[in-house]
């Protein structure tokens, strides 16, 4: 299993080196968190880590969903899929190595944009405040961007699932876009709805974390190949 997901690993790095335009797009939504922190500076005058973090869940999610669903609904759209499934490649290592693609480019876009935040606010703290002193992301914070990270993963396996079973693979990609408010939820509720943001914080990582244990089970038990060839 675990050559054949480095087989499947291998091919979806290849489609992802080709898509210049898509790392366009990356750059944009890593460097916007920190652009967007310092106009919340501009107009009211203080420093919030919490309102990047919120855009990194606006964004970062669009970017691994989109690639999931190209990925598999491309493979439907070109007639690639068929012959990847008469493959003695499994369907679970299939799946798990056309996600971890996606999963990557999620760790590697949330870190670079909490980097860059960090760069960010303590640049805008010493030049404009002159403060000498380093600010850093609070624990309840730090665990926020974790859960972006998990967001990330529950998203693209919903689309990986709905793109490998659903006849039409669009129609993966439409209903992941329509749950994509789910995002925001956990970054807006710990920023203005509680009064205890590191015990609400850490709670959403350890539902996040049951929920991605349970489609991970769900795609090794349920989606098997007749199913999916089915819907080609």
């Amino acid at each position: 299993m675990k050559s054949q997901m480095s087989s499947v690993l291998h091919h979806e790095w290849k489609y992802f080196v080709a898509l210049k335009r898509f790392r366009f797009s990356m750059l944009f939504i890593i460097v916007a968190p920190a652009i967007f922190m310092m106009l919340a500076y501009i107009y009211f005058g203080k420093l919030n880590f919490y309102y990047p973090i919120i855009i990194m869940a606006l964004g970062v999610p669009r970017i691994t969903v989109n690639m999931i669903s190209y990925s598999i609904g491309g493979e439907k759209v070109y007639k690639t899929f068929e012959s990847l499934l008469s493959t003695p490649i499994r369907t679970e290592s299939m799946f798990i190595g056309k996600s971890m693609i996606a999963i990557l480019i999620s760790l590697v876009m949330l870190v670079i944009s909490s980097l860059f935040t960090w760069l960010s606010a303590n640049f805008i703290q010493y030049v404009f405040m002159h403060e000498t002193s380093l600010i850093w992301f609070s624990t309840a914070q730090s665990i926020l961007i974790f859960d972006n990270l998990l967001i990330c993963i529950f998203m693209i396996f919903i689309t990986g699932i709905l793109s490998m079973v659903m006849q039409n693979p669009r129609q993966g990609l439409h209903i992941a876009s329509a749950l994509s408010f789910l995002t925001l939820g956990p970054s807006l509720l710990v920023t203005f709805g509680v009064k205890h943001p590191l015990v609400w914080s850490a709670g959403i990582m350890i539902i996040l974390l049951g929920i991605n244990l349970f489609f991970i089970c769900y795609v090794l038990q349920r989606i098997k190949r007749p199913q999916i060839m089915a819907k080609l």
